[in-house]
């Protein structure tokens, strides 16, 4: 859906991540510099990975109702094979862990962190907003690759509906909610769950890096 006359909207959409997230926005320590900023702590500035700590892989993806997980909705924590512990753990590649998961049919790509390595082998569990937002049908192809966030200071947002503006407290509910996104992008559309109701998000801007 379209967003809802953002102009209308009551109450300002920029924050500033520094006062909001101090404890938990920051970089990781994973190879690429792909844009976009971290949600897990440390302060990587990005850069090239060195060329044997790439991890780079690709999948087939289910929604996480094929596991009865409906949890792994929340958030952009994805589901992973043991076999991609042991390969990152051979890689020497430290949490917090983050990729960049593309749609290489369409050039459609995201950022994601890791919530737990259970999924069979070949096998990946995205969220179905995620999944919906890389025109990933039920056992298509994603690649994923390891990749380094900057730490983020400041985002502008902008809600499909002014309904989440118009909630007692959306800074706060933003702020909890926050904490289940490993990672955020300029030009991504996330899902924000409150009191059992879904709110699209667009990210609109990142600062110091999109």
């Amino acid at each position: 859906p379209k967003p809802q006359n953002p102009l209308s909207m009551k109450k300002s959409i920029n924050y500033k991540l520094i006062k909001m997230y101090s404890n938990f926005f920051g970089g990781g320590n994973q190879g690429g510099n792909d844009g976009g900023y971290g949600a897990n702590g440390g302060g990587g500035m990005g850069g090239p990975p060195a060329a044997n700590n790439i991890f780079i892989r690709s999948f087939k993806v289910y929604s996480p109702a094929f596991i009865g997980k409906p949890e792994v909705n929340k958030g952009n924590k994805i589901i992973l094979p043991s076999s991609a512990l042991a390969e990152l753990a051979r890689l020497r590649i430290s949490y917090p862990m983050t990729f960049m998961v593309s749609n290489p049919q369409l050039a459609k790509k995201s950022y994601c962190g890791v919530l737990e390595f259970s999924a069979e082998e070949g096998m990946c569990h995205l969220p179905v907003w995620m999944m919906e937002n890389l025109f990933l049908e039920e056992g298509a192809e994603v690649i994923l690759r390891n990749v380094t966030l900057n730490k983020g200071t400041f985002m502008k947002i902008r809600p499909h509906e002014t309904a989440f503006i118009d909630l007692g407290d959306p800074k706060a509910i933003l702020e909890r909610e926050m904490i289940n996104y490993a990672c955020i992008f300029k030009g991504d559309t996330i899902n924000i769950n409150h009191q059992g109701r879904d709110y699209l998000i667009d990210i609109m801007e990142c600062k110091p890096n999109d």
